[in-house]
């Protein structure tokens, strides 16, 4: 038998749980096209939020992470906070990560020690940024919503959010975190953009999840950076189809010659 996966947490500062605000974590682990990760961690670059939180596993795969500047690191779930936003009506924080847990067990109890550690520090709200695979690359992926409560839909659909996300599963972190925040009494939704699964990152699509969050949140966090380096992937895309059409072009120009 098993053993249960173990989960530490090592917190940096405290947090003072009276705040007369709003307080939101946005929350993105690895998944499909590292779309929401992506998009999270151009967040974070952009905003310079402070580091609340490490949190461990014993659930981990069995693999240490080397840094650029050749340092060991342990896989972990980083939570930062982000203090008085929108003239300090908004607190933000930020749940990211290295992997996810090896196994479902290891997911759900990992993801409840977050969300229980976030409703500590008063969080209201949980937006969990995931993707949603299509057949070909689009220049303006639309962005759909999975929520805990139907008064959500309408504020994110003027945010603009396509529509609803339904009929389906969204397997990890990224689906569980927000599904267990409702089992607390606190909003969990999901935005879920287009991306192309063959695109190692798919940055449209993180794009598109972005300019979401800055018209619900408020914000106004730049993207060109990300905007070139998304249609530096569509021209290098486009280039490999041209070259495969014209391959099969002229395999079939000289299949022609068989002909009597």
């Amino acid at each position: 038998m098993s053993e249960t996966p173990q989960v530490f947490i090592k917190k940096f500062f405290d947090i003072d749980p009276e705040y007369s605000g709003k307080r939101i974590c946005v929350s993105a682990l690895p998944g499909i096209g590292m779309t929401g990760k992506a998009a999270l961690d151009h967040l974070i670059n952009e905003l310079h939020p402070k580091k609340y939180a490490e949190i461990y596993t014993t659930d981990f795969p069995s693999h240490i992470i080397i840094g650029e500047d050749g340092q060991i690191l342990t896989p972990c779930v980083m939570i930062y906070y982000l203090k008085e936003v929108k003239n300090g009506n908004l607190e933000l924080f930020f749940v990211t990560g290295d992997t996810q847990p090896n196994s479902v067990i290891g997911t759900n109890i990992l993801s409840e020690k977050i969300v229980q550690l976030l409703v500590e520090c008063g969080v209201k709200l949980i937006i969990s940024l995931a993707a949603t695979p299509v057949i070909s690359p689009k220049k303006n992926p639309k962005v759909y919503l999975t929520f805990s409560s139907p008064s959500l839909f309408q504020e994110f659909l003027d945010a603009g959010v396509k529509n609803k996300f339904v009929k389906g599963t969204i397997t990890g972190m990224n689906g569980v975190i927000p599904g267990i925040a409702k089992s607390y009494n606190i909003g969990g939704v999901v935005l879920l953009s287009e991306t192309f699964p063959q695109f190692v990152r798919d940055m449209n699509a993180s794009v598109s999840l972005i300019k979401v969050l800055n018209n619900y949140l408020g914000l106004n966090v730049d993207v060109s950076d990300l905007e070139i380096q998304a249609q530096k992937t569509i021209d290098l895309y486009d280039r490999m189809r041209k070259r495969q059409r014209e391959k099969r072009l002229r395999k079939g120009s000289r299949d022609l010659g068989y002909i009597s």
